[in-house]
């Protein structure tokens, strides 16, 4: 059986909402910044706002992310199935049953279960994700030239497998045919008009 994780915040006493499967995306901190040569250091807001400007906002990462401005400054950890010595003053440690627990920062309402799809609006070309996710609503938005090149520097490079990405949902998953080839589409287009929206 693989290993899950969960993220929890010592100081509050508090289990943050669930990354995909019982998995992560980079360290847990809102910095945009590359801290660290190694993929594995890599922090939760760096490697999510490429994916928050393509409007790629699942319910789980933008809950995940509210935790972290939630708390901000505090001491937050992720950790696998073996417990860091921080957690034992918890009262709850199993993360088993960690989702009772956990924290609602997000809007249902605010989200709607469709496909993701880009468009180009030069060519005719479209690049759709093959299952629906639960995404925060947005209309028809441009993707601009620069809001491509993040994504291609910051993730468009990456290795799956350098431990900078765990267990998340399809629609985001490195390992997944969207998302392996998404950098392609974007390449192709990145002088184009390129526009995002969600489509039933």
């Amino acid at each position: 059986m693989s290993m899950t994780c969960s993220t929890a915040c010592v100081d509050c006493r508090a289990w943050a909402p669930e990354v995909g499967f019982g998995g992560y995306l980079g360290v847990p901190s809102l910095s945009a910044e590359r801290l660290s040569d190694d993929p594995e250091e890599l922090p939760f807001g760096f490697l999510y706002e490429p994916l928050e400007k393509l409007g790629l906002r699942t319910y789980d990462l933008e809950a995940f992310k509210a935790f972290l401005i939630r708390h901000n400054g505090h001491r937050v950890y992720t950790f696998g199935d073996s417990i860091p010595v921080e957690f034992k003053e918890m009262a709850l440690v199993d993360s088993t049953e960690a989702p009772t627990q956990r924290e609602e920062l997000v809007d249902d309402a605010d989200f709607e279960e469709l496909f993701y799809q880009l468009e180009c609006l030069s060519c005719g070309e479209t690049y759709r994700a093959p299952d629906e996710a639960w995404l925060r609503s947005f209309d028809r938005r441009d993707i601009p030239q620069h809001t491509i090149d993040l994504y291609l520097e910051r993730l468009g490079s990456l290795c799956p497998d350098d431990g900078w990405n765990y267990r998340l949902e399809p629609v985001v998953n490195p390992y997944l045919e969207f998302i392996e080839h998404l950098p392609d589409f974007l390449k192709a287009h990145r002088s184009h008009h390129v526009q995002a929206k969600l489509v039933r």
